[in-house]
């Protein structure tokens, strides 16, 4: 399977990739705040043009960015899908002089601790109650 990363064009429909959002954050309400906004990259299969992941970047200064949201379909995980999608976002960012990237992920979710570990985050600190009902999260997430 041939696999490209592609920005999508500004006049995309974003709720085309609303269940790719879902897949990485559990607040619907948060999902539905910031889906408009950034950049989006979709991970296609080739021949089919099939999008079988996301990753949408917000906050991008000059030099730094923060990386909001990435993911792939259920079916297509643990095949390094999600890693080619992130490593390529990362070098087209290097390559327009992008210096520092940032990401946030639950401290509950080893797995995606790992995921990024792998591929040369590090931990900067622990945001205590990002998560909460008001943002939409359902009570008791951890």
């Amino acid at each position: 399977m041939l696999l490209e990363v592609l920005e999508a064009e500004r006049n995309y429909d974003r709720r085309q990739v609303l269940r790719l959002l879902l897949l990485a954050d559990d607040s619907e309400q948060e999902v539905r705040d910031y889906m408009f906004r950034g950049r989006l990259f979709l991970l296609q299969e080739t021949s089919t043009a099939q999008v079988l992941g996301q990753l949408l970047l917000l906050g991008q200064r000059r030099r730094s960015a923060e990386i909001r949201s990435v993911s792939v379909l259920t079916e297509h995980q643990c095949r390094g899908f999600g890693q080619f999608l992130v490593r390529n976002v990362l070098l087209r960012l290097k390559t327009e002089g992008t210096t520092c990237v940032r990401l946030g992920t639950s401290t509950a979710d080893i797995e995606n601790i790992a995921f990024y570990q792998k591929l040369g985050f590090r931990c900067l600190r622990v945001e205590r109650d990002a998560f909460t009902a008001r943002r939409g999260y359902p009570i008791g997430l951890r």
